[in-house]
């Protein structure tokens, strides 16, 4: 990834530079993006088609407030050891063989395997049909944390829930499910949704048909749910006005062979975190492309580097922060939706408990 590809990426982010109305009603389009970077809409597409090619990105997912159905979201963080223990610092490092420490070559033609190919994951793939409470997640390796855990695969879920009970309820489930998973941090959504915001159900259905196919042209939103193409756009403009909704890049990190994309990760900051406070900036420099700080007392960064190195100068700088608890620095990191989310199935959502 070179610097236009990092730009196009945070062009996502509430938070990018200057102008941060790209995304009026769907995903940023061409011309937005190239008007807000300085490049030609033919050259952003052709990056996109490039990095789609190289399946360094996996398309655009769509992020839902639950709030929409009468639900909440709950971000549930846990940690599980890969194997009989966990591995020390040393040997859990991903440069090994490949970067060297402190190493600035680029990266060898050797491709690390995609996480969820990892044989201690298969317990989490064949639970997702019967965790319809889980609505996307990410998994990602330790590289390093203040608590531990180094070398331990790093799992993040969105779980959606109607109260406190049935919130310890699902995480039991997914407890289970992980077998010797461990948990670290629990925290509630932040409300996205304009007060008073009352929807539809047929912009409910609306918003069920772009959680399973985000990239949907207008024509196939309208033949999913049996309405004109106007309506679809007047719904989807209400949809965008009152914050229902909003999109992501989705990255595989271990598809990148020149650099690399990692997460910086705190379940436990002093204080809410309300925008990108300045000390943060400057801790990150350029190297950022997503902030997600839409969860109470919880901050996720995805950043990109050229080297080990680079990764570990903004780790440390990131951990130097007063008010971070517990930073954790996540290397490779896949995000997936879960095709059998509750939110992909408008009869599931319709009824009233």
């Amino acid at each position: 990834m070179d610097k236009l590809e990092v730009e196009i990426f945070r062009r996502f982010s509430p938070h990018a530079p200057g102008d941060d109305h790209t995304h009026v009603l769907r995903s940023p389009s061409y011309a937005a993006i190239s008007r807000a970077i300085g490049a030609s809409p033919a050259s952003v597409k052709r990056r996109f088609d490039s990095l789609k090619h190289a399946r360094v990105l996996n398309g655009i997912s769509i992020e839902v407030d639950p709030e929409c159905f009468g639900l909440s979201g709950s971000i549930v963080t846990m940690l599980r050891s890969p194997g009989q223990k966990t591995l020390t610092p040393e040997a859990a490092r991903i440069d090994g063989s490949v970067w060297g420490k402190g190493s600035k070559k680029k990266r060898s033609a050797v491709q690390r395997p995609p996480l969820m190919g990892e044989p201690e994951l298969n317990d989490v793939m064949r639970a997702l049909p019967y965790l319809d409470f889980v609505d996307f997640f990410h998994v990602g390796r330790v590289v390093s944390s203040s608590a531990g855990g180094a070398g331990d695969f790093w799992l993040r879920f969105e779980v959606l829930h109607r109260g406190e009970e049935e919130l310890k309820t699902r995480i039991g489930l997914l407890e289970k499910s992980l077998k010797f998973g461990r948990l670290i941090s629990v925290s509630k959504h932040k409300r996205m949704l304009e007060p008073n915001a009352k929807l539809s159900t047929g912009e409910k259905e609306l918003l069920c048909a772009l959680v399973k196919s985000p990239e949907a042209e207008i024509q196939q939103l309208a033949s999913f749910i049996g309405v004109d193409r106007k309506t679809v756009r007047r719904r989807l403009r209400k949809l965008s006005e009152i914050s229902a909704f909003r999109f992501r890049p989705t990255l595989d990190s271990s598809r990148i062979t020149e650099g690399m994309v990692f997460i910086l990760y705190s379940g436990s900051t002093r204080g809410q975190v309300d925008g990108m406070p300045s000390d943060l900036k400057r801790a990150l420099g350029s190297s950022w492309l997503t902030l997600n700080n839409h969860y109470e007392g919880e901050l996720s960064i995805t950043a990109f580097a050229k080297t080990y190195a680079e990764m570990m100068e903004r780790y440390r700088d990131f951990a130097s922060l007063r008010w971070i608890g517990e930073p954790m620095l996540i290397n490779p990191v896949e995000k997936l939706a879960n095709p059998s989310s509750m939110l992909t199935r408008p009869e599931a959502l319709m009824v009233t408990p």
